[in-house]
């Protein structure tokens, strides 16, 4: 509605409110000026005009009462102000016209019409002001009709009296008019007032938004900030522990060889290899919080990977939290990454756990499903196929909608600031769906939590993919094959000289990637780099490979690595992870020399 529009929807309903006023006023005068013109003889026409009166003052209260109910009274403008000026004139034309006809003979009751019609104009115009048409509406008619009548009578004192009714009527009409304009200045006032104060509002809600905003990308950043960090200080913890793990396990493998006859160096070194493959572990696990960890699917039996690691979950859990565990006998086998598995089922009990501050139970359940079925735990993004879920519901307070929906969210947490990252689920989430599986959440109030991990299981009990199937061939010396080994850590370079040596290949030690290259410029007899991604003196693993690609082309490479991404975009090489055995790194090697055309027994030599 435009500012002109709501002025005057204004006015109207300053005329319409007061409606019930002026109808009051008009028959109480009315009935009073009646009963003297009954007294002073004249009948039956003041009877007559009172009916007439009090018939357009109930009509006009009426029609407040419809205006007040009208709902779309904005749009329909013009036919209100019809009705306000036409009952206005109609009420206006009834006193001018009693006045003129039910004039009396008397001086003293001609006077009294004229102060009664001066009183009602100088009412009406007072209440009907804000609308001009309607003030004049009444006061023309009300005044014009006695005045010709006191003009007809022909005297002096009849004309003046005349005079000042026209005088009167045109002073009232000016002040109504005043006044009018001074009710549309200051209604346009206030609108305008009320339009810049929602203005107002609306900038300071927006900009609230901003700020909000603001805060939330504030916060995001320093999160991610502290992610990043996190990242660079996981991966040089991971680097050096995994340096430390790759000579426990390669020393251990070299014992068991060299003591091949010992029971008791088998048994401790056997079990001293089973420590570092869980150091091995718990360093994947750590590398995946900081998500620099690839996954490394293999198959798994559920239910007794669970069982082993059911020890770990009750010391997370606590005392006060009971872990049971409801594992179906027929589950198929997974395949899936063991360790970001443990870490997953690890995650949901410790959020179990915080959802009960008091103590309760904690379930630990698994069952076959199927991918792309009814089941109701499973989502329509997951593979299609067998499947199998593992479930942890606990006794907790349960969430509410709202909380449900952004519960897989990155960094969305209910828990107190300091208390918790708000990435356990989205880690749940995303190492369900890189396995090619999903995870669900099935919660109310006061009933407690359900997550599902569903992950693919395996076609047929056993069955694994072709890449998996079948043990490694076991290293035995070969071909002579000279290695160029680049790596600067002392104790992982001693074992593997050591382990590398035991094939019987010659191997040439470099300290840093500038050395390394200063030896592969002096020895064309070297078929095969052997290099640490990660070392000192500003030449990395990555670019030793490539530049001793650019100096020696079909050179094959072998890169070792604490973690994946250290080697990101070096898809061109053999990649070795840290830890790793003697049989891993003699694999490796063999693979690098196949896939540049040699065959593992017998690896050509460069030349000069």
């Amino acid at each position: 509605m435009s500012a002109e529009a709501e002025i005057q929807a204004a006015r109207l309903r300053s005329v319409f409110e007061r409606l019930a006023v002026t109808s009051l006023v008009t028959v109480v005068n009315a009935v009073l000026m009646a009963l003297v013109l009954q007294r002073r003889g004249a009948t039956p026409g003041p009877w007559i005009w009172l009916s007439l009166v009090l018939l357009l003052a109930a009509t006009r209260t009426f029609s407040g009462r419809l205006f007040e109910d009208d709902a779309d009274r904005s749009r329909r403008l013009l036919h209100w102000t019809a009705v306000s000026v036409l009952g206005s004139a109609a009420s206006g034309a009834l006193w001018g016209l009693g006045a003129a006809f039910l004039f009396p003979p008397d001086e003293t009751g001609q006077w009294l019409w004229i102060f009664l019609i001066a009183g009602m104009c100088a009412g009406g115009a007072s209440l009907h002001a804000a609308h001009l048409p309607t003030a004049l509406a009444f006061v023309v008619p009300a005044c014009a009709p006695l005045a010709v009548r006191l003009a007809l009578e022909g005297s002096a004192s009849r004309m003046a009296a005349a005079a000042m009714i026209v005088v009167f009527m045109v002073a009232i009409a000016f002040t109504a008019g005043r006044f009018a304009r001074q009710f549309g200045q200051v209604l346009s006032l206030q609108l305008d007032l009320e339009r810049r104060t929602a203005e107002l509002d609306q900038t300071n809600r927006r900009l609230r938004a901003e700020i909000e905003q603001h805060r939330a990308t504030a916060d995001s950043l320093h999160q991610a900030q502290k992610m990043e960090a996190l990242g660079h200080i996981t991966g040089g913890i991971a680097h050096d522990f995994n340096n430390l793990l790759t000579v426990i396990s390669g020393s251990l493998d070299l014992i068991r060889k060299r003591a091949a006859g010992d029971e008791t160096v088998q048994r401790l070194s056997a079990a001293a290899t089973h420590a570092a493959k869980r150091g091995a572990q718990l360093t994947g696990s750590l590398m995946g919080f900081a998500r620099k960890q690839s996954l490394h699917p293999a198959v798994i039996d559920v239910g007794a990977l669970i069982v082993e690691f059911a020890p770990l979950l009750r010391r997370a859990a606590g005392e006060a939290i009971e872990v049971r565990l409801d594992l179906a006998g027929d589950v198929a086998d997974a395949y899936a990454d063991a360790a970001h598995f443990q870490s997953a089922i690890l995650n949901l009990v410790i959020n179990a756990r915080d959802a009960m501050p008091n103590g309760g139970v904690v379930t630990v359940s698994t069952r076959n499903a199927a991918l792309g079925g009814s089941d109701a735990v499973l989502d329509s993004e997951a593979r299609q196929g067998r499947a199998v879920v593992v479930s942890v519901r606990d006794q907790g307070a349960g969430m509410a909608p709202e909380v449900l929906a952004k519960a897989f969210e990155p960094f969305f947490t209910t828990k107190q600031a300091g208390k918790g990252t708000g990435l356990g689920l989205a880690q749940v989430l995303g190492f369900a769906r890189q396995s090619g599986g999903y995870a669900t959440i099935d919660s109310a109030p006061g009933q407690g939590c359900e997550v599902s991990l569903v992950l693919p299981a395996l076609a047929s009990t056993g069955s694994q993919p072709a890449n998996e199937a079948g043990a490694a061939e076991p290293a035995a010396p070969g071909a002579p094959l000279t290695v160029l080994l680049a790596e600067d850590d002392a104790a992982v370079a001693a074992m593997l000289r050591e382990s590398l040596g035991q094939m019987g290949w010659e191997v040439l030690t470099a300290a840093s990637g500038r050395e390394a290259l200063d030896i592969l410029g002096r020895r064309p007899e070297v078929q095969i780099l052997v290099a640490d991604v990660v070392m000192a003196g500003g030449v990395s693993g990555v670019e030793l490979a490539r530049a001793a690609g650019r100096l020696r082309p079909g050179l094959p490479a072998v890169l070792i690595s604490g973690y994946p991404g250290e080697a990101a975009g070096a898809d061109e090489f053999e990649l070795l992870q840290k830890p790793f055995t003697h049989q891993d790194l003699v694999d490796h090697v063999r693979a690098a020399l196949a896939a540049h055309g040699a065959s593992k027994d017998e690896a050509p030599r460069a030349t000069a």
